[in-house]
């Protein structure tokens, strides 16, 4: 079988999100992942990383768990990579912790790090077996997961030829949802193409479907 990488970068406004079939599950973040706000100095417009990361986890894992049963399902993710731009602050006065910039948070001349994280996808969790393909997910980087393993679909039948693996970029960021009694505070919102966003507040996620 002949083997054909795609790429392409989805960038896509949440307003494709409305009468959401399935719900996908709220983040939340272990007890051990946790930072403590009085030993925290976190910088200004920030989101700290174990937020985030539950954040996308949760997303990913709803796209893996409503694929879709039968003899189509939609194509699963075999591997994960985070591209986050970063910033520092200090825990307990000793140590230092990585924080996210929010959207509307950075300014051009602050200095950030990049840090790229490489996962294996989740295996499904088993709740949406029986589940019909939905279109589209309430959560909004899962319903560009859910897109973009459609592209794959797409390219597959119409190229005529056996595509085994397709590589997808998405570019999202991350806003603070107005309720800070949440277990994650934040949202993550895929980032439309008619708006300028600053570059340090732009998160990336790339995906490998098939194989």
């Amino acid at each position: 079988m002949r083997t054909f990488l795609l790429l392409a970068t989805l960038m896509a406004s949440t307003s494709l999100i409305v009468n959401a079939e399935i719900q996908c599950a709220k983040p939340t973040i272990p007890v051990a992942h946790k930072l403590d706000s009085k030993d925290v100095k976190q910088p200004e417009r920030t989101a700290d990383l174990p937020s985030v990361l539950d954040s996308v986890n949760a997303a990913i894992q709803c796209y893996q768990d409503n694929r879709g049963s039968g003899p189509d399902p939609l194509p699963k993710l075999s591997s994960v990579v985070i591209d986050f731009k970063t910033t520092t602050g200090l825990v307990t006065g000793l140590s230092f912790s990585i924080f996210i910039f929010k959207i509307g948070g950075s300014r051009e001349k602050d200095t950030v790090n990049d840090l790229q994280l490489t996962y294996a996808a989740p295996s499904p969790s088993g709740k949406g077996a029986n589940k019909a393909k939905p279109e589209p997910l309430s959560d909004a980087l899962a319903n560009e997961i859910l897109a973009a393993a459609n592209a794959f679909q797409m390219s597959n039948s119409l190229q005529g030829l056996p595509l085994s693996k397709a590589t997808i970029n998405v570019q999202f960021g991350i806003k603070f949802d107005g309720n800070a009694s949440l277990s994650v505070p934040i949202s993550l919102v895929t980032l439309g193409p008619n708006v300028d966003y600053n570059k340090n507040e732009t998160q990336s996620i790339t995906l490998t479907f098939g194989q």
